[in-house]
């Protein structure tokens, strides 16, 4: 029998902006917090961090990913041991353990606003800042095109 591990979460961006880093062999990891909500109404608070092509779209400075934006992340646990070291005064620290969870998958869902020519929409950092997004005005009549093969 084979063994999984999966995790899917659907919560929101914390309060920082996620973090866009390269490692030595040059791979981006993007590193956030993610704020869910359990069946008790308790806010539970995890460590995500995705690798990649996922982490640059997340991690981009200029990119949707802002603080409390909902997201739909699947990926899976990840145990990551910090071993035992000496802190600056000479005394040891102690080996830490953190899980996080490892993105494989992770998209924008709700109100997130797509493109600059949605219905006029002001794509301004100002505007993508705030705690909400209003939806914008959609005119009653839509030209269809028909043009489409599929």
């Amino acid at each position: 029998m084979a063994n999984l591990s999966r995790t899917e979460l659907i919560g929101n961006i914390g309060k920082s902006r996620p973090t866009l880093e390269y490692t030595a062999q040059g791979v981006a990891i993007s590193k956030c917090t993610l704020a869910t909500t359990n069946r008790d109404g308790k806010t539970e608070w995890h460590r995500l961090f995705a690798e990649g092509r996922t982490a640059e779209i997340m991690g981009n400075p200029e990119g949707f990913y802002t603080p409390g934006k909902e997201i739909h992340v699947d990926g899976q646990n990840v145990t990551i041991r910090v071993p035992a070291k000496k802190g600056p005064n000479g005394q040891t620290i102690a080996a830490q353990t953190s899980t996080w969870i490892k993105g494989f998958f992770v998209q924008l869902t709700g109100n997130a606003p797509m493109t600059a020519a949605v219905g006029g929409m002001d794509m301004s950092a100002d505007a993508l800042t705030g705690d909400s997004v209003e939806e914008p005005e959609v005119p009653a009549t839509v030209e269809k095109d028909d043009d489409i093969p599929f």
